[in-house]
């Protein structure tokens, strides 16, 4: 008996991550979504932030992350907008919402009138993904201002 109560342990976590783990980091993360889809940002900025704490590992961590940055910049939060968006970029560099991470790191830059940094994230942005949508309206905005 001793046995298998050591073994029962060490199988049950496992199994809780591979299918309830998934499905409820997916759960939190669309009901975050919702809310900020809803114009309901403050709501939305405090459940991506918990699930950012709940769900370190999850395959969706970079995406969360993106929104959080997305709360924070539509509500002024500049700083904290712009410390976000660099973080995704530059833990995930090869994600899909590194590109927009970038963009959106400018933007907060260019509003806060901070135009050479603005610059310099558009400028990795166009270097590492040219071919982006992103990257398509970074060279909008650089040759705009």
């Amino acid at each position: 008996a001793p046995q298998m109560a050591a073994s029962a342990p060490v199988s049950a976590p496992q199994t809780a991550a591979a299918s309830g783990g998934g499905a409820s980091d997916k759960t939190a993360y669309n009901a975050a979504l919702t809310l900020y889809d809803k114009n309901q940002v403050a709501a939305a900025e405090q459940r991506f932030a918990s699930f950012l704490k709940e769900y370190p590992q999850s395959p969706l961590t970079p995406n969360a992350m993106y929104w959080l940055g997305e709360c924070y910049y539509s509500t002024g939060k500049m700083d904290s907008a712009i410390m976000i968006f660099k973080d995704v970029a530059g833990k995930f560099p090869r994600h899909p919402k590194a590109a927009a991470s970038l963009l959106k790191a400018g933007y907060a830059y260019a509003k806060l009138k901070d135009m050479e940094n603005a610059r310099f994230y558009w400028q990795i942005l166009l270097d590492d993904f040219p071919d982006s949508a992103p990257a398509a309206l970074a060279r909008k905005r650089m040759a705009e201002s």
